[in-house]
């Protein structure tokens, strides 16, 4: 319907116009060197004086939009050709353009308090990063650019990031909308405290080793600072050993525990040795680590040469020849 009722309004002005120059000469348009546009858009009125019609007319043309307006501190420019070919476009032909070869066109531009736009920022960030237990502190840390704008009713949105863990230094990225259009975009910086109840060594320990309350406890850190998230959970519920060396006061990081193996490389399991109905047992020395259902490879006690044997319960391998 918008676009129906444009049409008609364009092809009203046109109809004027072109009777208004049959009656008493052509429409004028003076295109001016230099302008300055208040708003979001060019129109005719921005860019040349009018003349030749009668005021309504003529104020109808003036509110004819040629483009859109460049953002502030950029500047475009428009000459005599391209605004006939926006004209005729319109669907406006009766009409002379003279005055300057091209006019170079500026957007009045109107400081925007950077304030409500840190605000918004800080508060979707943290409750992206909100949780329990956790204690945040948000400080902006980057001084924002002077953002001018067009006029216009200012709608600020923030973007819904995912954020898996808080980090030192964050970003935030707010959409300037203006008129409920998108303008701009503007990121916003924080430094980051995220304090919260973590496990942490009570002293040295080594790879493999398996996890008790005995070996942690529990400390208030800045996991902001860390390098990925702190294992959760209560220390009762460890019961995994060791991926790497940990130093003593050492955050116990997530991922950094795995399964105790049902036959861990250095043990003395034994060696099931099943041909037919007979089931022969002896001892042999795992080289790797598995899990049941896992083939490894052991060494039995009487032989030099290892041998691939499935792990069939905790500490028991067997080998079946057929």
């Amino acid at each position: 319907m918008k676009t129906v009722c444009t049409f008609l309004t364009l092809l009203l002005i046109s109809v004027s116009v072109c009777c208004h120059a049959q009656q008493t000469g052509a429409v004028h348009a003076v295109l001016q060197a230099e302008v300055l546009v208040d708003g979001r858009v060019i129109t005719l009125g921005d860019v040349a004086r009018l003349s030749g019609a009668s005021p309504a007319a003529l104020d109808t043309l003036r509110g004819v939009q040629l483009a859109t307006a460049p953002q502030p501190g950029y500047s475009s420019h428009l000459t005599q050709r391209e605004v006939l070919r926006l004209l005729h476009e319109a669907g406006i032909q009766e009409l002379v353009v003279e005055g300057a070869d091209a006019t170079t066109v500026m957007t009045v531009a109107i400081p925007f308090d950077p304030e409500p736009l840190v605000a918004v920022a800080k508060t979707s960030l943290a409750g992206s990063l909100r949780r329990d237990g956790l204690s945040l502190e948000l400080t902006h840390s980057e001084t924002l650019p002077v953002i001018r704008l067009p006029r216009g009713e200012v709608t600020l949105r923030p973007r819904q990031a995912s954020v898996d863990r808080p980090r030192s230094h964050m970003v935030a990225w707010v959409d300037i909308l203006l008129d409920g259009s998108f303008y701009r975009s503007v990121p916003v910086s924080f430094s980051v405290s995220a304090l919260q109840q973590v496990l942490v060594t009570r002293s040295s320990l080594n790879k493999g080793q398996v996890l008790s309350c005995d070996n942690v406890e529990l400390e208030q850190r800045d996991i902001a600072q860390l390098a990925a998230n702190p294992q959760v959970g209560d220390c009762s519920n460890l019961k995994r050993r060791l991926r790497r060396n940990l130093s003593t006061g050492e955050v116990l990081l997530s991922g950094e525990l795995e399964a105790i193996p049902a036959v861990s490389e250095g043990d003395i399991v034994t060696l099931e040795v099943t041909k037919g109905a007979v089931v022969l047992e002896s001892h042999a020395l795992a080289l790797t680590d598995g899990q049941v259902g896992q083939r490894i490879s052991v060494r039995a006690t009487l032989s030099q040469e290892p041998v691939l044997a499935m792990v069939i319960a905790p500490g028991i391998v067997n080998v079946s020849e057929r």
